[in-house]
């Protein structure tokens, strides 16, 4: 078979006449497969992989795999199972590739823009609100419209009492009434 001839081959790296890919991983794993007679569609049911991520990694690009570490799992796992040993074909895959060094394309979610009303409209309006509230309730109360009730005077609220009087009620109750003077002397007069 001639897809065995590229399968353990040492040295040639050089040799124009020789495709650059025989002594990579891609094509040794593709050339084991098909000298043990699987298709690829039966390893990939037998290993739970999926089947283009198996044909990415004989074909040699890892574009469309999941991450670098999924690319090692499935190479090790694919690569024990043809009869090589792993390890040493995860790091002969890491020498072709550079050292699996891709950055994950990372896009950060934009914000949405703020459609709410900035702050200093908010508290316009709320100013707006007070005030308005305050002159609504000023105009529908009663503030200087109710004018204020003169006092009468004490001579028509209290019997007895005269104007010139200055005595209490509490003590014009005690007191005689008017024109009944106790006898023992004058009453003096207050004094202005």
């Amino acid at each position: 078979m001639a897809a065995t001839k590229g399968v353990g081959a040492e040295g040639g790296k050089g040799s124009p006449g020789r495709a650059e890919g025989a002594d990579r991983v891609g094509p040794t794993l593709r050339a084991r497969r098909e000298q043990l007679g699987w298709s690829l569609d039966d390893v990939a049911a037998w290993l739970r992989i999926r089947l283009s991520y198996l044909q990415a990694l004989e074909d040699g690009g890892t574009g469309n795999m999941p991450g670098d570490a999924y690319v090692v799992g499935f190479l090790r796992t694919y690569a024990g199972a043809l009869g090589f040993d792993a390890e040493d074909m995860v790091a002969r895959f890491k020498r072709e590739t550079g050292g699996l060094a891709r950055k994950p394309e990372l896009t950060f979610p934009s914000p949405v823009p703020d459609r709410a009303l900035p702050a200093g409209v908010i508290v316009l309006l709320g100013c707006v609100v007070i005030v308005a509230a305050y002159a609504g309730w000023y105009r529908y109360t009663d503030h200087g419209r109710s004018q204020p009730q003169p006092v009468p005077p004490i001579n028509d609220v209290m019997p007895g009492v005269t104007a010139h009087s200055t005595t209490s009620p509490q003590l014009a109750t005690v007191m005689p009434p008017p024109g009944h003077a106790p006898k023992g002397g004058a009453v003096p007069e207050p004094a202005p």
